[in-house]
């Protein structure tokens, strides 16, 4: 990055092509130099910035050519104004009026303006008092406030105060913006500070006015000192009130983040305020990011009781719309995740174990459930069977976890459960998923030191005494012929074909590359120029050619179905809502 030269900007200036330098080859040049540049030429009289304005159309120049050329001038405008209505009418010749991205990059300048003297400020005070158009436009009064409230605290507070009162809805709106600067040291010496700005909500009607004092109120609350803290709270209240979806999101937006400034109470309370009334779309997404973000930070009661509130109270917001937190359950701490659905196991509400179902390890097949019993003692055995029965109508479909939540139940119960956590070991678990002998249990049979080692035993014993009565019986239904496999095996493979077209609709991988498929061949193969390429040949003329080949690779995954799935669909779903509908026995 180079700085143009004094001649260099002279030239331009001649030859009627500053404008071009300034804003579409600002791109070889750092801004601060090139600024400074410009001012020296400027105040040596050897060009005169002021006869490029008003600009000329600047629809010749990209978005991002304006956001850079304007960093360049903007600060050339601070130094050359002789006064502060002269810097605004600067601005005003320089930036549409329509367009308030530009005008919202003024207001930096602005206040690197009136920060130079206190001259300067006062001067600003007096133009925004005036209510001169410009002054509006600008963003002028919250300018003057912030520079203002590091200068003379006191006064300007006031001033702040006056413009919330008496001034329109745009000085309103800027003050309260100002405010959220206001340090909590003046704030905490202001006893009445709390109170005259909740009088000022309390007779609030202009919408983007409340929202501003809502924002002003959230982060006086991070800071709060303790005295103040439940009054602060109030006027969040009052500024929120009555809640909007607006509101909603500037409460979401503040609790995001690693390092949240509220206390567990507060937040608690801002998250009640943004899960109360009808759950917006937009507000489900971000009560996700937030609760997701607590989750990481070890909060994850608070993040569980949101949920389930969210979900009892209105069944349009199911568990899977929560896809952060999803994710951070299923990626996170085996513990965490175990807890959470041990809780809602135990609440009895079908809505909870009926979001288990439907959100949890949506493509996860082998997850195992960790969770040691003999640690949980605000669990007790009573409970044991009831979980099993929970969890199995949760998640019957995914075979490891449930038989390895009842193995955990098992190595902690007593002779007065341990029958009942066989019998649902061997049905419905292994009556459906016989592969899961092989897969996890055996090892666990063969166990000498595993405390369900026994009761896993008589389980798989069960099994194969069930599998040989059925080997014995010669049922006809079960021998089906060749035919029959190959019209079973096409009926699959034609529903899993479907479900991958419709999965293709919605899939990002799908809008990022391209697919091509091979009629036969188990590899592709593509000509690629020599790199490096031959000496003699010309820059744009193509040398030899090489052939590349890459081979394909093959993906495989397998699941269990479950048994009675083909042979008695109707009988195993209302087995499995019977588990779900489990209650406490009395």
């Amino acid at each position: 990055m180079t700085t143009p030269s004094r001649d260099e900007i002279v030239r331009a200036f001649a030859e009627g092509r500053l404008l071009d330098l300034i804003f579409k080859d600002n791109w070889r040049h750092d801004s601060a130099p090139f600024s400074r540049a410009l001012i020296d030429a400027h105040h040596s009289k050897d060009v005169d910035l002021r006869t490029l304005l008003p600009l000329p159309e600047l629809t010749c120049f990209s978005n991002n050519e304006l956001h850079m050329g304007m960093g360049v001038l903007l600060p050339v405008f601070g130094c050359i104004a002789t006064s502060c209505e002269d810097l605004l009418e600067l601005m005003a010749e320089a930036i549409p009026h329509d367009d308030t991205m530009l005008s919202h990059s003024t207001y930096a300048e602005i206040l690197k303006w009136c920060q130079a003297s206190p001259a300067r400020l006062n001067e600003l005070l007096q133009f925004t008092k005036s209510g001169a158009p410009l002054s509006q436009r600008f963003h002028c009064v919250q300018a003057c406030i912030i520079a203002g409230l590091k200068a003379d605290a006191e006064f300007y507070l006031g001033q702040a105060i006056g413009f919330l009162n008496n001034g329109d809805a745009s000085q309103r709106v800027q003050a309260a913006r100002a405010l959220c600067n206001l340090s909590a040291e003046v704030r905490d010496s202001n006893s009445g500070l709390v109170d005259t700005v909740l009088a000022v909500v309390e007779r609030e009607t202009e919408s983007t006015a409340r929202d501003a004092l809502l924002a002003l109120a959230l982060t006086w609350q991070k800071d709060a000192p303790t005295e103040l803290e439940r009054s602060t709270y109030e006027l969040i209240k009052r500024a929120a009130s009555p809640i909007t979806l607006t509101a909603k999101q500037t409460i979401a937006r503040e609790l995001l983040g690693s390092s949240n400034p509220y206390t567990a109470q507060v937040r608690h309370d801002l998250l009640e305020l943004v899960a109360s009334g009808q759950p917006e779309n937009e507000i489900v997404q971000l009560l996700d990011a937030v609760l997701a973000g607590l989750i990481r930070q070890g909060e994850v009661s608070e993040a569980r009781e949101m949920i389930e509130k969210l979900i009892l109270s209105d069944p349009s917001v199911p568990f899977i719309r929560f896809g952060s937190v999803l994710h951070q359950l299923e990626s996170g701490d085996d513990l965490v995740l175990d807890e959470w659905v041990l809780t809602w196991l135990r609440s009895e509400s079908v809505r909870l174990s009926a979001a288990l179902r439907g959100g949890l390890f949506a493509a996860s097949e082998g997850r195992m459930f960790t969770f040691d019993f003999r640690e949980a003692l605000d669990v007790p055995e009573s409970d044991y069977l009831l979980i099993a029965r929970k969890a199995l109508g949760a998640f019957f479909s995914k075979p490891v976890f449930i038989a390895s939540l009842i193995v955990n139940l098992m190595r902690n119960a007593t002779d007065a459960s341990m029958g009942a956590l066989q019998s649902l070991l061997f049905d419905p678990v292994l009556i459906n998923y016989s592969g899961l002998r092989s897969d996890y249990l055996d090892e666990i049979a063969a166990s000498t030191t595993d405390p369900a080692s026994k009761a896993v035993q008589q389980a798989l014993q069960q099994l194969q005494n069930y599998l040989e009565d059925l080997g014995n019986a010669y049922i006809r239904e079960l021998q089906p012929s060749e035919r029959e496999r190959q019209q079973e095996h096409y009926r699959r493979n034609e529903e899993m074909q479907s479900q991958m077209v419709e999965a293709r609709k919605t899939s990002i991988m799908a809008s990022l590359a391209s697919e091509k498929i091979l009629l036969y061949g188990t590899g592709m193969a593509s000509w690629v120029p020599e790199y490096p390429p031959s000496q003699g040949i010309a820059e744009h003329e193509t040398g030899p050619m090489r052939r590349m080949e890459q081979s394909l690779a093959t993906i495989q995954h397998s699941f269990q179905l479950p048994r009675h799935s083909v042979l008695e669909p109707s009988t195993l779903e209302l087995q499995i809502l019977n588990f779900l509908y489990e209650k406490r026995s009395q």
